[in-house]
């Protein structure tokens, strides 16, 4: 089969890592997978418009060119302008077509064009009444989607819910990262600043309590300053309010291998997401990466997340918008080890059985199979 992906592979992005874990999932249960790219790199925002116009016949003529006798295409990243015209060549080629899913249409931020109310609506009528019901099959990330896509589908389509993915096998390395002491302990942001995906403020909130409860000993390092005016100028007034400049530490971006000596080593990961639109449908992928690090686990019950984690089992549970109940879940987790340390281990467990990419691998040969 041929995993059809529109970004660029390989390559550090979340889909990246998916698809790469689809190949090898799907390998390993016995078929062969090939991903091919349309993957076009943009200069400026004429680089990018143009790139956006052409895409769905580029993608056509790709399709169309694959030497491939395989009845399947499974399609990764694509606008519903691109999903009709790679229908279209899977309907020449004689091909079933299988999409996946991973947000809800809409929910996520673009660029100012399709931001527009009107554009945004229009994208979404034309992707969910046009494209989607041409569609043989979905993949899907969560419960919720799986729901949301009911009302859409072909009579004859058939949905798989598969989870966020993991390699249970722990990455070494030996790496050191020059000019970062890395002060412990500390809490780990990787990404851009966003208040509608992470609630960003919130942690920052939440750090400021705990950090001054463990008399100004917790640190809090950040892979990106990137985030909207608004975001930024809240942040800066919890830091300078709270005397807070020698422990929050902004380092550049960071290589695959150095995030993971960041990752391998911060006391907690913080999934502090908002009950809103988008975090309802969607799965954080960087949980599993987490997880499967024997990281303990602050999350909030929103989405996909509360239905694998449970707190004191696998994971901490705190409410939504509370970072009182933030911080004292984050000095708890500093303040006992041995306490947190059962709770993690489970979490790896769960994760390795649950989100384990030969498992899933298995599961997906056997929907492809009934098609």
């Amino acid at each position: 089969m041929v995993i059809l992906y529109s970004g660029e592979y390989p390559g550090a992005s979340a889909g990246a890592k998916r698809i790469g874990l689809y190949q090898k999932g799907i390998e390993e249960a016995g078929a062969s997978a090939k991903i091919v790219t349309t993957f076009r790199p943009s200069r400026g925002r004429f680089g990018f418009y143009l790139n956006a116009l052409l895409q769905p016949f580029l993608v056509f003529f790709k399709v169309i060119r694959q030497d491939n006798k395989s009845n399947l295409l499974f399609v990764y990243g694509y606008n519903w302008d691109s999903l009709l015209f790679i229908r279209i060549a899977t309907c020449i080629k004689g091909q079933k077509m299988i999409i996946e899913i991973n947000e809800k249409p809409g929910t996520c931020y673009g660029n100012r064009l399709t931001e527009l109310s009107i554009v945004k609506n229009l994208n979404r009528i034309l992707l969910t009444r046009l494209a989607l019901p041409l569609i043989d099959g979905f993949v899907v990330i969560s419960e919720q989607l799986k729901d949301y896509l009911v009302p859409f589908q072909g009579k004859q389509a058939k949905i798989l819910k598969v989870p966020i993915l993991i390699d249970p096998a722990l990455p070494h390395t030996d790496l050191t990262v020059e000019n970062s002491p890395l002060l412990k302990p500390f809490l780990l942001h990787a990404g851009a600043l966003s208040e509608r995906k992470d609630g960003i403020i919130g942690v920052f909130e939440a750090f400021a309590i705990a950090n001054q409860k463990l008399n100004h000993k917790l640190h809090f390092y950040l892979t990106d300053k990137l985030a909207p005016s608004e975001v930024k100028r809240s942040i800066e007034n919890v830091i300078k309010e709270n005397q807070l400049e020698d422990n929050v530490h902004f380092v550049n971006r960071l290589s695959e291998k150095e995030l993971l000596i960041y990752q391998q080593q911060c006391s907690l990961l913080i999934l502090n997401k908002p009950d809103n639109e988008q975090n309802r449908y969607n799965f954080p992928t960087k949980l599993g990466e987490y997880l499967r690090l024997k990281k303990p686990v602050i999350y909030t019950p929103v989405g996909e997340m509360a239905n694998y984690l449970k707190d004191g089992i696998n994971a901490f549970e705190v409410p939504v918008d509370r970072p009182d109940l933030l911080a004292e879940k984050i000095v708890f987790v500093i303040e006992n080890p041995e306490q947190v340390k059962p709770i993690a281990e489970q979490g790896a467990a769960f994760a390795q059985n649950e989100f384990n990419y030969r498992v899933q691998g298995k599961r997906l040969k056997t929907f492809f199979d009934t098609f």
